[in-house]
């Protein structure tokens, strides 16, 4: 099986539990850490771990191997892939029709493919949040900056249906609630909310730094204080 691996691993293992020794996995946009997981955990699986940045670590793995390249580009790979999965590719990826077609075309009849997205629209429990929010204003500067550099950022929206478009069947979609904060009803969405709020105030000035300035015509300064905002 050729797996991208870039999913939670139990959901992995939801999709491997009926897949032959021997399989290759490819993990697309995997970072440093996906692939290893997988790949550890799957000893009779051939995984390919694919980013645009040199990050990937030596992999003591021997199952696994990093290669750099750009998965929007034609894809060049000797033979077909099992499983394939993507994550939090949004604001990265320009036609993504293309690349779920790529995905398809180089996929086994009996293949899988995993997308694991974050939906950047904020909701809470209880209404609407006003204009004025600061995670409405995030959402607002997102699609401003989806506009610009033409590179869909809400992809969590539209991807059942695009991997359904390219050919894919049995598409199944599963949504959660991801708590911003520790105001969850369960000892499991506090904690949940606690690392994604970690997540939130170390990650942010990452995600909008280099649209803001590149794309939108906004001083570091500016965007530092809206951070501290948050």
């Amino acid at each position: 099986m050729v797996s991208i691996d870039v999913a939670p691993l139990a959901a992995l293992q939801l999709c491997l539990t009926d897949r032959q020794p021997g399989y290759t996995s490819d993990d697309e946009g995997n970072g440093d850490g996906g692939a290893s997981d997988f790949a550890d955990k799957h000893e009779d699986a051939e995984v390919i771990g694919i980013d645009l940045s040199r990050n990937q670590p030596s992999s003591p793995v021997q199952n696994l191997r990093f290669e750099l390249d750009d998965i929007a580009s034609e894809w060049t790979y000797p033979s077909k892939f099992d499983f394939i999965h993507m994550r939090t590719l949004y604001g990265s990826i320009a036609d993504w029709p293309a690349l779920y077609q790529q995905c398809y075309e180089n996929m086994e009849s009996n293949g899988f493919i995993e997308q694991f997205e974050v939906g950047i629209t904020p909701h809470r429990l209880d209404g609407d949040l006003e204009p004025d929010n600061i995670f409405v204003r995030q959402a607002d500067f997102a699609r401003e900056a989806e506009r610009l550099i033409n590179k869909p950022v809400f992809i969590s929206d539209t991807m059942k249906s695009l991997i359904a478009e390219a050919g894919f069947v049995d598409v199944v979609e599963t949504r959660y609630r991801w708590p911003l904060g520790e105001w969850g009803d369960t000892e499991r969405e506090r904690e949940i909310g606690k690392f994604n709020r970690e997540w939130w105030l170390s990650a942010i000035e990452n995600w909008i730094m280099a649209l803001a300035t590149r794309h939108m015509g906004v001083c570091s300064t500016v965007i530092f204080c809206f951070n501290i905002s948050i």
